[in-house]
C-alpha cells in the first residue's frame, strides 16, 4: 500500500518534526491530514488505472476504487488513534468550542473521503463515528489541559450543581454536559461570578440539536458518495468541511445567546467585548 505507506511517512514525520520544534497542537493540526494526504497521493498513483484492474493485498483483491478508499480508511483510523493518544491534555479551555466542532468535522471530512472512492466503507465507518460520539459523551474532556476546580470557584460550582474544571491561560467560561469549564484569566473579568451563574443557567442543547450538528458535518459523506473517487473531490468537501465547522459554531453561539435573558443578556454582551479584545492580543480566533 504505497499510498498510505508515503502518507504516513509524509504526514505523520511532519506531524512529529512539528510537535518536536514547536506544540503538540501544531503536531495534532497536521495529524488531521492524513487521510487527506493519503486519497490524493492514492489517486495520483492509481488514479489512472480503471476498476477492471485487481490489487492483490493481504487482505484480498481490490478494484482500483476499492484499493483507494480503503488506503484512505486506514489513514483515517490511524488518525483517529494518533489524535486519542497524543491530544490528552493539549489543549485549553478557550480552544474547546472550535476544537470540538473541527474534531467532528474533520473525521466526517476524512470518511466522506473514504466513501467516495469505496461507498462500502461508510457503514463501517458511521459506526465508528457513532461510537466515538458516544464515548465524546461520556468523557468529552480528555483533550483538555485542565484541572478540578478549587477554592472560590469549586464553591460556586457546588453551589450551582455542577462539575468543573480550570486551567491557568483561557478567558472562556462555558457549561458543557453539566461540567463548567472556567479559564484561569476570567478573573480579570470584573463580574466574573455574575457570568458564571448566567452560563450555568442556559440549558444546553437537547440530543436533537447535537444529532442535527452531527448530521451537518456527516452531510460529508452521501456527498462523497455522489461526487465518485477523484482529485476533484477534495476541494467540494473541503469547502464543505469549512462550511459544517463554521456553521455549527455559529449555531452554538447563537442559540446561548438566545437562551440569555435580562441582566445576564446585558453582562454577556459586556463579557463578549472583553474576551474580543483579550483574544485580539492573543490573536485568537473568534466566532461573533
Amino acid at each position: 500500500m504505497i499510498a498510505l505507506t508515503l502518507g504516513l511517512i509524509v504526514g505523520l514525520g511532519t506531524a512529529l518534526v512539528l510537535g518536536k520544534l514547536k506544540d503538540r497542537k501544531s503536531e495534532l493540526a497536521v495529524s488531521f491530514l492524513l487521510p487527506l494526504l493519503t486519497y490524493e497521493m492514492a489517486n495520483g498513483i492509481y488514479g489512472g488505472f480503471g476498476d477492471y484492474v485487481y490489487f492483490s493485498t493481504p487482505l484480498g483483491d481490490f478494484t482500483t476504487s476499492e484499493f483507494i478508499g480503503l488506503q484512505t480508511f486506514l489513514a483515517w483510523l490511524i488518525m483517529l488513534v494518533y489524535v486519542r493518544i497524543r491530544g490528552r491534555g493539549a489543549f485549553e479551555i478557550d480552544e474547546f468550542p472550535s476544537l470540538f466542532a473541527f474534531f467532528w468535522a474533520i473525521t466526517a471530512f476524512g470518511l466522506g473521503l473514504s466513501a467516495s472512492a469505496w461507498p462500502a466503507l461508510a457503514l463501517p465507518g458511521l459506526i465508528i463515528y457513532a461510537l466515538l460520539a458516544w464515548r465524546g459523551w461520556k468523557n468529552p474532556f480528555w483533550i483538555l489541559n485542565a484541572r478540578p476546580c478549587s477554592g472560590e470557584l469549586e464553591e460556586l460550582s457546588r453551589k450551582l450543581g455542577l462539575g468543573c474544571l480550570t486551567d491557568e491561560k483561557s478567558y472562556g467560561v462555558y457549561n458543557f454536559e453539566g461540567t463548567l469549564l472556567v479559564g484561569g484569566r476570567l478573573r480579570e473579568f470584573p463580574r466574573w461570578k455574575k457570568l458564571i451563574e448566567c452560563v450555568a443557567k442556559v440549558r444546553e442543547p437537547g440530543r436533537n440539536v447535537n444529532l442535527f450538528l452531527h448530521a451537518i458535518y456527516l452531510s460529508a459523506v452521501p456527498i462523497g458518495v455522489l461526487l465518485g473517487r477523484g482529485i476533484t473531490t477534495m476541494l467540494p468537501l473541503l469547502i464543505l468541511l469549512l462550511l459544517s465547522y463554521y456553521t455549527t459554531l455559529k449555531l452554538s453561539v447563537s442559540l446561548t445567546r438566545r437562551a440569555l435573558r435580562g441582566e445576564c443578556r446585558a453582562i454577556a454582551k459586556e463579557y463578549a467585548e472583553f474576551f474580543k479584545e483579550k483574544k485580539r492580543k492573543r490573536r485568537g480566533f473568534i466566532v461573533d
